[in-house]
């Protein structure tokens, strides 16, 4: 985050605790990287730190205090990141790695509060100054905010095209043999059979004498 922003929405605590987690079980970045980038982090020691580990992780490297440090100094970003001693401070301040999940989400939390602030601080702007193609702005600022909420996700946003291109590729697709027959031949050249655990009714338009049928 940019050092001129506001010393709001973020917790000392929590990021140290995410540093300090992955340097006494270095197999907690992986729950780390499922929920963090180095950009989520608001202090910029914090930043440079975690993205060393995960250039580690990257390159099959053990993560641990020295390995840490050496790689700062290799990138010449150990004056940024604190130097071994605040490393060292972060892995003696937690008796174990064992809450890394809570922590992660606490900084995510954080980062997503502050984000929220800078794109409400947009929207004044954007409505303070005149503007030839409102819609166009509408629709820009629509997907930030998408941006913002989709971070928050564990399962990307998708949007609605594509997921109706989906269930027609799944209804339509007889490659899959694990459709059941009806027994009924005009029956199934409409619906290709019935799948597995799942329910489907058959109905037709009220007036035309037809009987429901469960399957």
């Amino acid at each position: 985050m940019s050092n001129n922003q506001p010393t709001i929405n973020h917790s000392d605590i929590a990021e140290r605790s995410v540093i300090g987690s992955i340097l006494i079980d270095e197999n907690t970045l992986d729950i780390a990287r499922e929920i963090l980038r180095p950009s989520d982090f608001y202090a910029v020691c914090n930043q440079e730190i975690f993205g060393v580990m995960c250039h580690l992780q990257d390159c099959g490297k053990k993560i641990n205090s020295a390995s840490v440090y050496a790689e700062l100094v290799n990138q010449k970003t150990f004056a940024d990141a604190g130097g071994i001693s605040y490393l060292v401070d972060c892995s003696n301040s937690l008796p174990n790695a064992d809450n890394i999940q809570h922590f992660c989400e606490l900084v995510k939390n954080e980062s997503s509060k502050r984000k929220l602030c800078l794109f409400s601080e947009s929207l004044k702007v954007l409505a303070s100054k005149p503007i030839d193609d409102l819609n166009s702005e509408i629709a820009r600022m629509s997907d930030e905010l998408l941006d913002i909420c989709s971070e928050n996700q564990v399962t990307p946003w998708v949007t609605f095209d594509k997921v109706l291109e989906r269930a027609c590729n799944a209804l339509f697709d007889t490659s899959n043999s694990g459709l059941v027959p009806s027994g009924f031949i005009d029956l199934d050249s409409q619906i290709t059979g019935f799948r597995p655990c799942e329910l489907s009714i058959i109905a037709a338009r009220p007036g035309l004498a037809d009987r429901k049928s469960v399957v």
